[in-house]
This record gives C-alpha cells, structure tokens and sequence, in this order.
C-alpha cells in the first residue's frame, strides 16, 4: 500500500488503477532487453528518459557510467512497431526514471549495495540485534 501511495504522488491517482492485478503485465509495462541492461534497468543503475518533442525516444542515463562502454549501451533508443501492439508507457519509465535519481542523488544506491554485500558475505547474524536491518532487507527481498 505505501508503494502505490508514493507512486500516487509522483503521478496521476490513476497509476494504481493501471498496474492493479494482472493488469501488472500489460504490453505497455513491458520491456524486452538482453540480459546486461536487465540487470542495470532491475537494479536502478540505469533509467530511461524522454526526449522531448520526439515520440517514443529515450535517452539512456546510468548511473555507473562505465556500464555504458562495458554493455555497448546507446546513448538513446527509440521504440517502435509496425504490429498496433502498444509501446511501453512513458508514465511508467518516467517513474522509473525518478525513482532511479532519488536513489542516485540521495546516495542510497551505495547503502542498497553495501547491503547487498553485507548479505552475501553473512551466514549467522548477530544476538546483539546489529544486523536488523541485513535481516529486514533479506526477508523484504523474499517478500517482493
């Protein structure tokens, strides 16, 4: 529920509406992509944003700009289709994009990934409590 409440703010009250249920898989919050940019578009490391006056083209922002070169990721894309079939909503990349930048510039993506790190390194948690939170992020990467 906090989800769709924080998702609600940044756009209209209608999103919740939109990925409820099975709605979730519609066509237009769909992407297809080779493994690599999976990876960095799952993890937040890389977004898509909208370039203006030009429909369907994105430009592709990272946040490791290494990535780039490493995957031979474009500097943009732009989607298209002869079929009727729908795009990829640009709400939704949107929202993406912002969650991607909120992570980036507020530093967090360092303390997702420092955790990360932190529980694949830990077998046995501490009985001194220190380690709540590895263990709240564990059980909420089980969750979701």
């Amino acid at each position: 529920a906090a989800m769709w409440t924080i998702l609600s703010m940044f756009a209209n009250s209608t999103i919740t509406l939109d990925l409820v249920g099975n709605k979730i898989h519609q066509l237009e919050n769909i992407l297809s992509m080779d493994v690599y940019p999976h990876e960095l578009f799952s993890n937040l490391i890389m977004w898509l944003k909208p370039v203006q006056d030009t429909p369907q083209t994105y430009q592709v922002h990272l946040g490791l700009e290494i990535c780039r070169e490493h995957g031979n990721i474009p500097e943009f894309v732009t989607f298209t289709t002869d079929t009727g079939l729908s795009l990829p909503n640009s709400v939704y990349l949107t929202l993406q994009a912002i969650c991607c930048e909120i992570v980036w510039m507020s530093g967090a993506w360092e303390y997702i990934l420092n955790l990360e790190e932190r529980m694949e390194a830990t077998d046995i948690l501490a009985s001194d409590g220190s380690a709540a939170d590895l263990l709240a992020s564990a059980l909420g990467h089980m969750v979701s």
